[in-house]
C-alpha cells in the first residue's frame, strides 16, 4: 500500500513538472515567435499611373496627365503618375520593412508649375522628399492588391547583398555633419547611387538591383528617354524663362536633329511604372523565362509576382555609391543650388 502511494505522488508530480513545462514553453513562444522569413529577400512593388502617359511628344504627354488628374477622383487608384515600393524580409529583420519615396510638399510642385512657370523643367525639378512610413506603405500594398493594381519583383539575395541594401537605407536616410539629408530631395532625374543626389519612386526601388550587383536586370525598355526643347524650361533653371501651358500643348515633338545638349535641349531618362508593371504582368501569364506565378507577399497580400533566386552569385566588388559620369541638366543645376560641388559628406567615402 505504501508502494503504491509513493507510485502516484510520484506520477502526479511528473504529470505537474510536465503541465508547467508546457506553460513555460508556451509563454516563451508568445514572447519570442521564431521568425518565419528563412532567406533575404528584396521586393520592388510597382502600381501603374491612372491613365498610362503618352511619351510621343510634350503635346500628348501634358494631355495624358491631365486626363489622369481628371480622373484622380473617380478612380480607386490614386497615383496619378504611378508608383513603386521597397520591401524587405530576412531572418535578420523582426518584421517585414516597407517604404518608398515621395514629394513631401504639393505646394512647392504647384509654385514651379504655376507660379514659377517652369514648364517641362519640372521633369527633373528637385522638390522636397521624404521616405514613406512601413505600416502605411504596408496597408496600401494590400489595398491594391485587392484592387488587382500591382505586380512585384522578387530577389532572394545572399548576405553581402543584403548587407549593402541595410548600408544604402541607412546613408539615404542619415545626415551629414551639415544636415544634408539625400531622402529630403525627390526628383526625376536623380539616381540615388550618386553621390549627393536624391531619388524619384522607380529610382529609389530600381537601385535596388544596382546595390545588390545586378545593373543588368534594370532594363532599357522600362525607360523613357526624350529630349526636352530649351524653350519649354523655365524658372531660374532657363534664365527666368517663363513658360505656359499651351506652349507646351502646342508642341508636338520632342527636339530632333543636331543640336547642343543643355542649350538646345536637355536629355532626361526616367523608369516609367507603366512599362514595369505591364512587362511583369505579360511574363506573369506565362510569356517569361523566369519562374514566375502570384505568390503571397510579405504584405499578405496574393500580388502578380516574378522570383528571381540571386543567391549564387559572384562578390560584389563596386563600391556603394559612385560618381555621376554625364553632364545631366538638372543635376548641374541642383548641386549649383545646393551648393553641393564644393561640399563632401560620408557619402563621397569608398
Amino acid at each position: 500500500m505504501v508502494y503504491f502511494q509513493e507510485a502516484m505522488r510520484n506520477i502526479q508530480i511528473l504529470l505537474w513538472g510536465i503541465i508547467l513545462l508546457f506553460f513555460i514553453s508556451g509563454s516563451s513562444a508568445q514572447e519570442k515567435p521564431s521568425n518565419p522569413y528563412e532567406f533575404h529577400e528584396v521586393t520592388l512593388y510597382v502600381i501603374p499611373s491612372i491613365v498610362e502617359f503618352d511619351w510621343t511628344s510634350p503635346s500628348t504627354l501634358l494631355s495624358s496627365y491631365i486626363k489622369g488628374y481628371a480622373s484622380k477622383p473617380f478612380s480607386a487608384n490614386k497615383y496619378v503618375l504611378g508608383h513603386m515600393f521597397v520591401g524587405l524580409t530576412s531572418p535578420r529583420l523582426e518584421e517585414p520593412y516597407f517604404t518608398g519615396i515621395i514629394n513631401s510638399s504639393g505646394s512647392e510642385l504647384r509654385q514651379l508649375v504655376t507660379k514659377d512657370k517652369i514648364g517641362l523643367g519640372i521633369l527633373g525639378a528637385d522638390v522636397a522628399g521624404e521616405l514613406e512610413d512601413g505600416r502605411a506603405v504596408a496597408e496600401t500594398i494590400r489595398n491594391y492588391a485587392r484592387m488587382g493594381k500591382i505586380a512585384s519583383l522578387v530577389y532572394r539575395v545572399g548576405d553581402q547583398a543584403f548587407d549593402r541594401i541595410v548600408e544604402f537605407f541607412d546613408y539615404f536616410s542619415g545626415e551629414d555633419d551639415q544636415g544634408f539629408v539625400p531622402s529630403g530631395s525627390y526628383g526625376g532625374a536623380f539616381w540615388p547611387l550618386h553621390h549627393y543626389e536624391g531619388a524619384g519612386c522607380t529610382a529609389l526601388a530600381l537601385s535596388m538591383l544596382e546595390i545588390i550587383g545586378r545593373k543588368d536586370l534594370i532594363l532599357d525598355e522600362w525607360a523613357v528617354n526624350v529630349k526636352i526643347p530649351m524653350n519649354l524650361i523655365g524658372g531660374s533653371m532657363n534664365d527666368g524663362r517663363r513658360i505656359k501651358i499651351m506652349d507646351i500643348h502646342k508642341c508636338d515633338n520632342w527636339f530632333e536633329g543636331e543640336g547642343s545638349a543643355n542649350e538646345d535641349y536637355v536629355s532626361f531618362r526616367i523608369y516609367e511604372t507603366n512599362f514595369i508593371y505591364r512587362w511583369i504582368i505579360e511574363r506573369d501569364n506565362g510569356l517569361n523565362k523566369l519562374e514566375s506565378g502570384p505568390n503571397m507577399q510579405a504584405s499578405g497580400s496574393l500580388v502578380p509576382t516574378l522570383f528571381t533566386d540571386l543567391r549564387n552569385q559572384e562578390e560584389i566588388a563596386r563600391p556603394l555609391l559612385q560618381p555621376r559620369e554625364d553632364n545631366n541638366f538638372f543635376i548641374q543645376y541642383f548641386m549649383g543650388e545646393k551648393g553641393l560641388s564644393i561640399r563632401e559628406f560620408r557619402g563621397n567615402k569608398p
